[in-house]
């Protein structure tokens, strides 16, 4: 009866350590690099955690004082996600295969000739946060 118990125990507290995704949750991280009217691109980094939260760094390259960290929460409907930051500010980024598109504001795909410059590719699974932005 212990050892059933312990058993249990360990099992549950592995499943509350490991990241879990359902329809409306994400748990990975993407980047790569966005174009930019005065920069030379931005660097992207988005993460996603299973419980509605992302983090985003985004590094102007060539700039100095270009780097930015924002956070908020996320939801995601139809494989479009919506990223809303604390300042209330919206995203949108269209969920596809190992990679995620980001969306204009009409949460449509940006197409001509720098359409395919809008893909991050993922990079990992489960990241905890702490271990995102350095």
């Amino acid at each position: 009866m212990k050892k059933a118990l312990l058993i249990l125990a360990g099992a549950a507290l592995l499943a509350g350590c490991s990241c879990k995704t359902g329809p409306q949750t994400l748990c990975s991280s993407y980047r790569g690099v966005l174009p930019a009217a005065d920069a030379a691109g931005i660097v992207t980094t988005l993460t996603f955690d299973s419980n509605g939260r992302y983090l985003e760094r985004t590094d102007y390259l060539g700039k100095t004082d270009g780097v930015f960290n924002e956070h908020g929460n996320y939801n995601i409907k139809n494989n479009i996600i919506t990223t809303v930051n604390a300042a209330g500010e919206t995203d949108y980024y269209r969920l596809e295969k190992n990679q995620i598109r980001r969306l204009d504001n009409r949460k449509k795909v940006i197409d001509g000739s720098l359409a395919d410059a809008y893909v991050l590719p993922q990079t990992a699974g489960c990241v905890p946060f702490g271990n995102v932005i350095k």
